[in-house]
């Protein structure tokens, strides 16, 4: 008897907790996304004021970006996008606010230019959304089966 009133006791414990776990999921994946926001911003930054003395160094510099890039959009699609979409608001915002007379590489141009080809506000939105909702099934899957 006391081993039914035990396993009652979790099943309710369980599904007192479950709202809070899901929650605490959300922030996770918030926090995480709030980290590739803030680290595109940081790397603009740094992209912005680069100034190596050699050629070599810049294309391996460039090459090392896409690179991360590359590894990012395969680990998290999501937080890759928000990364890509940071980045681009980074660029766009430096070039409002310098003059043409500005002087950076040809290949921070083509990066600026990768970043305006592929920045998509819409599709970050809509791949939040999805892992939200992912999250958010995983949860409700996990509460049916207690």
């Amino acid at each position: 008897m006391k081993t039914i009133q035990r396993f009652g006791f979790l099943v309710i414990a369980f599904m007192l907790c479950a709202p809070a776990l899901q929650a605490q999921e959300l922030m996770g994946a918030d926090k995480t996304l709030r980290f590739f926001m803030e680290k595109a911003l940081e790397d603009a930054l740094h992209e912005q004021q680069l100034q190596l003395p050699f050629e070599e160094d810049e294309l391996d510099f460039w090459k090392d970006q896409r690179n991360f890039e590359r590894a990012l959009k395969k680990q998290s699609y999501t937080a890759y996008h928000v990364y890509v979409n940071s980045k681009w608001e980074a660029y766009s915002k430096h070039s409002a606010s310098h003059s043409i007379d500005c002087n950076h590489s040809t290949q921070y141009y083509k990066q600026a230019a990768f970043y305006a080809r592929n920045s998509n506000k819409s599709l970050v939105a809509q791949a939040i959304e999805q892992e939200n909702a992912t999250v958010q099934s995983s949860t409700t899957s996990l509460e049916k089966k207690q």
